[in-house]
């Protein structure tokens, strides 16, 4: 992977992380690497048998050991067959990926989701356990200094 999309792990100060890594994945989503792996991909279903495609786009994805995705839903509660929605969750599509991490937003509330292969990842609890300290730190950090952007 590029160095330039990698997490900013080494910058202590939380806020400032995450300003950087939202920095780092707009240009991301601008690049034209972006624009030419969306395109591809489109002409490839476009142009090639349905057999083929899914064949090319398997072949692909195995070759994947980490998907990470966040997924704005709603900001109001759904109802669903008259009930009111509590919360709801979104998950990677796995197909033969090793890790997926999924955030999902719902109603002003954030949830997160790990999938993973035991032969990749034997105690996935320990990376949930790092993860939510750091995003406590985060949200510690955030309430100390109110007035930088969010």
């Amino acid at each position: 992977i590029n160095a330039e999309y990698m997490g900013p792990v080494t910058t202590k100060d939380h806020v400032q992380r995450l300003r950087t890594l939202q920095a780092r994945t707009e240009r991301m989503k601008v690049s034209p690497e972006a624009a030419f792996n969306v395109f591809t991909c489109w002409l490839f279903k476009k142009l090639l048998p349905r057999s083929w495609w899914i064949s090319l786009a398997t072949t692909f994805t195995s070759k994947f050991t980490l998907v990470l995705t966040n997924v704005a839903g709603p900001l109001v509660p759904l109802a669903l067959n008259g009930k009111t929605m509590v919360s709801g969750m979104g998950w990677v599509p796995a197909g033969n990926c090793a890790l997926t991490i999924s955030a999902f937003s719902y109603n002003g509330s954030l949830m997160f989701g790990v999938l993973a292969d035991v032969t990749v990842l034997p105690h996935p609890q320990l990376l949930i356990d790092h993860f939510t300290a750091e995003w406590e730190a985060l949200r510690a950090s955030a309430k100390a200094h109110p007035g930088r952007p969010r």
